[in-house]
């Protein structure tokens, strides 16, 4: 097998499945579809059986060719890696990282930690990037960003390498000046009569809690406002005497301030991890940012464990 043409031509297959088109892939790539489906035929000849699935659709990647395409796409982003740290090389002596990162972390440790870096690496670089898990897969996917921050778990996460940073919970808060911020072993009547602002049926918290009331029993809260921003709905528990559910990412400045209080009712659940993603090696820079990240969240009192990077070894 001839590693260096079987690379270019599982760089073409990649565009090929990526488009969903043979006569989309010829035009990005500027060649003829029957050149094209040559490429595909030898390619397929070299692994030793297809990879695309022809349809009336269009073409997509088969199960073997699904295998073969993941690591295409490593393949790829180290390409890419090596040619932004080779301009960078040229122009300057710089040291370059782009993150993308879903909107999870919290904002204060995660802003310190960068700062961190940039303390101690005065001639780094680094983009951030942040979008939702979907864009921030689809980024590190291509190669366009390094290292990602999203909610771990899912099928379309195993193609990454994975680490944890911290674990994140969702519990029942209201303001520090509200009656029960001082109140201790709390239970779901006292809960049942407060007035509660939620977001709309079927959205993440008000499911959550809903799921609560109905497992010991009881009716589900009547909710007195009905708010789908986080940040409004945030706002509302901190000046009036609204209680609401928050995952601990969504108010942890608020909490650090003083602004709201978590209240004292045990809910058993389960935790969300929340880690970082990579298709190419630690470099010195994301190395040193992920520690500065594992740093600030422990000192923030989030709930962190860590463990090295083999995904089989986290648990999700």
């Amino acid at each position: 097998m001839n590693s260096t043409r079987i690379v270019s031509h599982l760089m073409t297959a990649l565009v090929i499945a990526e488009q969903g088109s043979m006569s989309r892939a010829a035009k990005i790539l500027h060649i003829s579809q029957p050149s094209l489906t040559r490429l595909v035929r030898l390619l397929e000849a070299e692994l030793g059986a297809p990879i695309l699935e022809r349809g009336a659709r269009g073409v997509r990647l088969n199960e073997f060719g699904e295998r073969v395409m993941d690591h295409a796409r490593a393949i790829r982003a180290h390409a890419l890696q090596l040619d932004r740290n080779i301009e960078g090389w040229r122009a300057q002596p710089r040291l370059q990282l782009h993150l993308a990162a879903a909107p999870v972390s919290p904002l204060a440790p995660f802003s310190r930690a960068v700062m961190d870096v940039l303390r101690d690496m005065p001639d780094a670089q680094i983009r951030v990037t942040v979008g939702p898990p979907a864009e921030t897969l689809k980024l590190l996917s291509e190669g366009t960003a390094e290292m990602a921050i999203v909610p771990l778990g899912g099928p379309e996460q195993h193609k990454f390498s994975r680490e944890l940073l911290y674990h994140d919970a969702m519990a029942i808060y209201c303001a520090a000046s509200h009656p029960l911020a001082v109140a201790a072993n709390l239970g779901i009547d006292e809960l049942k009569q407060q007035r509660w602002v939620l977001g709309p049926p079927g959205s993440l918290v008000r499911t959550r809690i809903e799921e609560l009331f109905a497992s010991l029993g009881a009716a589900p809260p009547e909710i007195g406002l009905e708010v789908d921003d986080v940040a409004l709905r945030r706002s509302m528990v901190v000046n009036s005497p609204f209680i609401s559910a928050f995952q601990s990412h969504h108010v942890f400045n608020e909490v650090t301030a003083g602004l709201v209080v978590r209240i004292a009712y045990h809910w058993p659940q389960e935790v969300s991890p929340v880690g970082l993603l990579r298709l190419v090696p630690h470099t010195d820079l994301s190395a040193r940012l992920r520690e500065a990240l594992r740093h600030r969240l422990r000192e923030a009192g989030m709930p962190t464990q860590i463990r090295n990077d083999e995904a089989p070894q986290i648990a999700l």
